[in-house]
């Protein structure tokens, strides 16, 4: 065989392996790109759902978010998707576009769910090439509300990259024939594969492969050409890992000092509990989900009795001392689950969740108890012989259906233990039947 036929035959098969392995690579990396741009866009059609979804879970307007839903089932097709769902911070089922998925527990039945609402941040699964592929978007205004979740229509993306593939191996058969017939005029061995070589090292470093590096033999021109694409190589990676290193620090530095402005915003800062804005958003989100869910839940408004003659006998700074004490009191005698606020000078809001205004009054008791038996500096100076609270107890939906109708029965409940006497626990009375139709 000649060397011209050598060549010819040389060449044709190293542009076929090359155009083989290229284009497979390119259908990958653009199979890859379309689900990525897909569910980038999905989640960002999500994204700006999230806002107007948590003002509506913020006022509690269920019917406006069901009316919304509604609408996206609608247009779900035309949006790219086949499922529009908004759980609760327990995976529940809040709204959805199709049938049959309100109160479903979803996060006990679908692992990405699970994932989706314990992230504080959107997410995409699953990776290429398994499906189906969704996205989640948390709904969070200061905190999270809720998740929206969307499930892709599979045959629409994969119709999208089966006619991207098509115009793929078009464009790179007509490219390959083309250069094949110029590189067989002016192309020999020794130019080649050196050549080869060269490019793909550069397809490697283009690809984010900093560690590749050419090993050109021939010519003296390709022999530079790949010593000085090696040092441009390395000089890359250098400032890539630079690059990579100050992006992670300063990533880092945002994050915390997000926390700390989200901290600061909801916390009160003498001791270290939850302050008025908090509460006042847990309570919405809550009397919705416990509205929905059918479960009761109380409130206890807690005083410090004469904290103003503590206050005026032995200082500010005492006085700052006693409340972080008390502070501390509450929140280990509480749950987990529960919720203190500190909502005024001496007074505490407790938000007790799936409790009954009866069990709530045992909790009650078990805090005043605490406080009562506590021993605080100066306490036998008290007007009571020591430091005491009084609480007010109320339960929704017993005490009323709105948080500003409990809210206020605990308020009373609480009046009405200082007036009895201070140091002690009262059960707010059931409305009248007009107060409660209100």
């Amino acid at each position: 065989m000649g060397l011209r036929a050598r060549l010819i035959l040389i060449v044709t098969l190293g542009l076929g392996v090359s155009l083989a392995a290229s284009l497979g690579l390119v259908l990958r990396t653009e199979e890859v790109r379309e689900r990525t741009a897909t569910s980038t866009r999905a989640a960002a059609l999500l994204s700006a759902l999230a806002p107007p979804m948590s003002v509506l879970l913020t006022q509690g307007r269920v019917a406006d978010i069901d009316n919304l839903m509604g609408d996206l089932g609608k247009r779900a097709e035309t949006l790219g998707f086949t499922a529009i769902v908004l759980v609760d911070g327990q995976g529940i089922a809040v709204a959805g576009t199709a049938d049959g998925t309100y109160g479903a527990d979803l996060a006990r039945l679908d692992p990405f769910v699970a994932r989706a609402i314990a992230t504080p941040k959107a997410l995409q699964a699953p990776p290429p090439p398994r499906w189906p592929l969704r996205v989640s978007v948390p709904v969070q205004a200061g905190v999270r509300w809720a998740t929206l979740i969307g499930t892709l229509d599979q045959d629409r993306i994969q119709q999208s990259m089966m006619e991207r593939r098509w115009r793929l191996v078009v464009s790179a058969l007509a490219v390959s024939t083309v250069g094949l017939l110029v590189l067989l005029a002016l192309l020999s061995v020794e130019v080649l594969w050196p050549l080869d070589n060269i490019i793909r090292t550069a397809r490697r470093l283009a690809n984010g492969d900093w560690r590749a590096r050419a090993h050109a033999r021939g010519a003296a021109e390709l022999q530079h050409l790949a010593q000085t694409l090696n040092e441009a190589a390395h000089a890359l990676s250098g400032t890539k890992e630079a690059l990579e290193a100050e992006v992670a620090r300063r990533t880092d530095e945002l994050q915390r000092a997000n926390e700390r402005l989200e901290k600061v915003a909801l916390t009160d800062p003498l001791t270290g509990l939850f302050n008025r804005r908090y509460l006042d958003q847990t309570l919405a989100l809550e009397i919705t989900r416990q509205r929905r869910a059918g479960r009761p839940f109380s409130v206890m408004m807690l005083d410090l009795d004469n904290f103003k003659h503590y206050n005026d006998t032995h200082g500010h700074p005492r006085g700052d001392e006693l409340l972080r004490r008390l502070a501390r009191i509450l929140t280990e005698c509480l749950r987990g689950s529960d919720v203190v606020a500190r909502v005024g000078g001496e007074e505490f809001l407790v938000l007790l969740f799936d409790t009954a205004p009866e069990a709530a009054m045992v909790t009650g008791e078990k805090l005043r108890a605490a406080v009562a038996d506590h021993p605080f500096p100066f306490g036998e100076e008290q007007p009571l012989g020591r430091v005491t609270i009084s609480i007010g107890v109320a339960g929704w939906p017993t005490h009323g259906d709105h948080v500003d109708r409990v809210l206020e029965a605990a308020d009373q409940a609480l009046y009405a233990s200082k007036a009895a006497g201070r140091n002690r626990v009262t059960l707010a009375p059931p409305p009248s039947t007009g107060s409660s139709a209100a």
